[in-house]
């Protein structure tokens, strides 16, 4: 009898145990499905108007596809928004600032510039906005998209020129899961250079 009774706890512990195994495969193959479906927001600098290109002058075109420079472009200036991901992205709020280059704290993520209370006196002296208008981004890797929330006007892109352009974009996914990315980029002549950890650490 006490030999039935060992054999009936086994079988319970073992069906037990392969309940367990089978809710955490079903957890990671949820887990796994979403990651490869969802959104990935990233924030590109700010973008300009193309200027008027002849029609006969192809390396002109050639540059202003393949290596264009703020040159190139004419105001106003837009946040552009690309998401490298399979399926739409909502964006539920967009915190944005301009900071002069050095007083930017490279050694810290945006996320904890942004909520920390100890960067309270900084985000008053450089937040410029917070948007929480709702935009759809549809899958769109080769082709950022201009978010006309944040605009910067030509005469005003100037007096910005080694300035830092950061901010944050949280969003939600098809699965209604909240994500964030950060960004942080160097204003300079021609270019826009990232600048700190943002775009490769401080995301979900």
């Amino acid at each position: 009898m006490n030999e039935l009774r060992v054999t009936d706890v086994a079988l319970v512990f073992l069906t037990y145990c392969l309940v367990i195994v089978g809710w955490f495969t079903m957890r990671s193959s949820d887990a796994n499905t979403k990651n490869a479906e969802r959104a990935y927001l990233v924030t590109g600098s700010l973008f300009g108007v193309p200027k008027e290109i002849p029609k006969d002058d192809e390396l002109a075109k050639w540059k202003m596809e393949h290596r264009a420079g703020r040159s190139m472009f004419d105001g106003p200036w837009r946040m552009t928004i690309i998401n490298f991901g399979k399926t739409a992205a909502y964006t539920t709020k967009v915190e944005w600032g301009l900071c002069p280059r050095e007083e930017f704290l490279t050694d810290v993520p945006v996320s904890k510039l942004l909520d920390a209370p100890e960067h309270n006196n900084w985000r008053s002296l450089y937040m410029r906005g917070v948007v929480t208008v709702q935009d759809i981004f549809p899958p769109n890797p080769d082709k950022p998209l201009h978010y006309r929330h944040i605009e910067i006007p030509d005469e005003d892109i100037i007096k910005y020129l080694t300035w830092v352009f950061f901010g944050r974009i949280t969003y939600k996914d098809v699965f209604k899961d909240e994500h964030y990315t950060t960004f942080s980029y160097h204003l300079v002549e021609e270019h826009a250079d990232s600048i700190g950890k943002s775009l490769s650490d401080d995301h979900s």
